[in-house]
């Protein structure tokens, strides 16, 4: 009787240290998977404000351009 009951509380120790495992394991992933996900977004974040910034240079540029096409013309109509 006294065999048995070792072997009881020896499975269910073993059942709950597998299962103390799993959940190591899955709270592993769950922050892996939390810092993959937040890395993502400062990706993206970062490529958007690049792009923003390709898109007011190119803005700038034109304005540039223009101001001075306008400076050009009045130049050449002053002399």
């Amino acid at each position: 009787m006294a065999r048995r009951e070792n072997e009881y509380k020896q499975s269910i120790m073993l059942n709950s240290i597998g299962e103390t495992r799993n959940l190591h394991h899955k709270a592993h992933w769950e922050q892996k998977t939390i810092k993959t996900i937040e890395n993502r977004m400062v990706r993206n974040r970062i490529a958007d404000m690049k792009r923003r910034e390709a898109t007011n240079l190119d803005q700038r540029k034109q304005r540039l351009s223009q101001l001075l096409a306008a400076e050009e013309s009045q130049y050449e109509l002053e002399f």
